[in-house]
């Protein structure tokens, strides 16, 4: 069901660009890994150009996730639940990017730039050594993602989703009442 006012292309945009990061970082490390154990050099530099590629969209999902909670965060929707928890309207727009790295999703977030940025330092000076380090680095980068992703198996949850809607959280069920609150 949606909402009148709700803004919700930012958030799907984000879950996209999650997963998007989520495949191209897994298939960045088994392509890594194959040319990492591959002796066939024609086949190796097939490997290697396929992994290097994948990084980088990694690396362009990274970034458009980035974008778009940034874009939740600094317009306010309140809609998200992480907008809801983390900023505030009288927080300074100076500020507005310290709520990234606040909430777990956030870090998450921050640690993943930092792990393109690593990435693309090494895939430019290590040579010989990139495929065997990048598959580190990439798997860290499946693993980031998985967290950002937020799996639920059967009771537990794993990780969580920086782009869940307020709504569907049930935050508002148990929260006091107030004249003032819009909801």
């Amino acid at each position: 069901m949606n909402y009148i006012g709700e803004h919700l292309l930012p958030g799907q945009f984000g879950n996209l660009l999650i997963l998007i990061s989520l495949v191209a970082s897994l298939l960045a490390t088994l392509s890594f890994y194959k040319s990492f154990t591959t002796n066939n050099i024609t086949e190796k530099q097939s490997w290697l150009r396929l992994a290097r590629t994948a990084f980088l969209i990694d690396i362009m999902g990274v970034i458009g996730t980035f974008a778009c909670l940034f874009f939740i965060i600094s317009n306010h929707l309140f809609e998200y639940k992480y907008a809801w928890q983390h900023s505030s309207l009288s927080l300074p727009t100076e500020y507005l990017l310290s709520c990234f790295w606040e909430g777990q999703e956030g870090s998450f977030m921050l640690w993943s730039f930092w792990h393109c940025m690593l990435g693309l330092v090494l895939m430019a000076k290590a040579k010989e050594w990139e495929a065997g380090t990048m598959i580190v680095v990439s798997f860290a980068q499946f693993c980031i993602a998985g967290m950002l992703v937020g799996i639920y198996l059967g009771d537990i949850k794993i990780g969580s989703n920086p782009f869940v809607l307020l709504r569907n959280e049930g935050v508002l069920d148990n929260a006091p009442r107030r004249s003032n609150w819009p909801y």
